[in-house]
């Protein structure tokens, strides 16, 4: 039993690429609905509870399913793409309201992990990107991230 608890931390607290890519599957829900939150309320656009159902599942799956097959940065740039046509369709808002659907979260996202990646340097005296490669650390950040956004 014990042997079984120590493989699971090694596991959880050592650098594991395809464990942490497992961990940004539930994490990919919460981002995508705690953005949409955030946006909507921001922007003022009224989101039904099947618009932003549609919403959550669509855009989730494309993420989740551009992460393993489409490679980096070429899935960065057609996720703007996805989101931006997410809302125009989905969410039918307009183009200007597209363009700021995807600053919003984007600009706060970005302050955010820059407030964060001091903060986790200063705790672990490690760099933010290797601990991010960390699945428990990447789960506590993301998750501490996102809870900031949705409080705020």
């Amino acid at each position: 039993m014990m042997e079984m608890l120590q493989t699971i931390w090694t596991a959880l607290t050592t650098e594991n690429a395809e464990l942490t890519s497992m961990v940004i599957i539930p994490l990919a829900f919460i981002e995508v609905f705690i953005s949409m939150l955030l946006f909507s309320v921001i922007l003022n656009i009224k989101v039904t509870k099947k618009q932003g159902f549609i919403y959550v599942l669509s855009i989730t799956l494309y993420i989740i399913i551009s992460r393993f097959f489409i490679p980096n940065p070429f899935n960065a740039f057609l996720n703007i793409i996805v989101f931006f046509l997410g809302n125009i369709f989905i969410l039918k808002s307009n183009i200007f309201k597209g363009i700021l659907v995807l600053a919003v979260p984007f600009i706060s996202t970005i302050l955010l992990e820059l407030i964060f990646s001091r903060i986790y340097f200063i705790i672990f005296n490690t760099d933010y990107v290797l601990g991010m490669n960390i699945p428990l650390h990447r789960l506590i950040g993301t998750l501490l991230m996102y809870l900031c956004l949705f409080i705020f």
